[in-house]
This record gives C-alpha cells, sequence and structure tokens, in this order.
C-alpha cells in the first residue's frame, strides 16, 4: 500500500523521530528524536494547521540521553513523560510543563527497553 506524506514536523535542528506518544485525552504528543531532544506538541496541531507544509514541535530537552531515545511514555493526569536509553541505560522523567528533567536513574549492567 502507498503512503502520502501529508506534512513535516519541525524541530528546529534535523533529526529523525524515533518514539511518540500519544496520552490517552489525545491532547499532547511527545515526540523523541534520533539526535536525542525531546518534543511536545498538541494533537490539534496536526488538524488544525491542516495546510501547513511544517508543524513545529516545542524542544523540552536537548539531548541530557547519550543516545537515541528508545522507549518514551507519557502519562495521562500530569504534565510528564517517561524515556528510556539503551546507550546509557538510564530511564528520565520529564515535566513537559517547565522543561526540566524531574527524575533520572541508571540501570547498571542493564539496557532499559521500554517504560
Amino acid at each position: 500500500q502507498d503512503y502520502r506524506m501529508i506534512s513535516t514536523l519541525f524541530s528546529g535542528r534535523r533529526a529523525n523521530i524515533v518514539a511518540l506518544d500519544i496520552a490517552d485525552t489525545e491532547e499532547n504528543v511527545v515526540l523523541g528524536f534520533k539526535n536525542s531532544d525531546i518534543g511536545t506538541m498538541a494533537f490539534a496541531n496536526i488538524f488544525i494547521q491542516r495546510e501547513a507544509k511544517e508543524l513545529t514541535a516545542d524542544v523540552i530537552s536537548r539531548g541530557f540521553h547519550c543516545g537515541a531515545v528508545t522507549g518514551l511514555s507519557a502519562a495521562v493526569h500530569r504534565p510528564i513523560a517517561a524515556t528510556c536509553c539503551q546507550t546509557d541505560c538510564t530511564v528520565r522523567v520529564w515535566n513537559h510543563l517547565t522543561n526540566t528533567c524531574e527524575l533520572g536513574c541508571t540501570f547498571l549492567g542493564e539496557e532499559p527497553v521500554s517504560v
């Protein structure tokens, strides 16, 4: 089956999206980029700005992981998202309202694959 591109997502830097999560409320989309950036955007913007060639994501963090984000999950009732990275064996919890990392945990000897 053939697919057609509707629009592209612009994060301020060139990087592929490797993980995304849509909250159950469908208000926000959390994005994990290959260059370790983490971004958010309102899910409604995808439909509101349908005619736009590029959609803009707000970048929360620019690369606190030492490799690609391999897992990502957003909370339903709180403004937080969790990410994991197999390269640095870490899991981090981000607050996308304050743009801060609230918690980080390193798993020595184990590579986290999902959150």
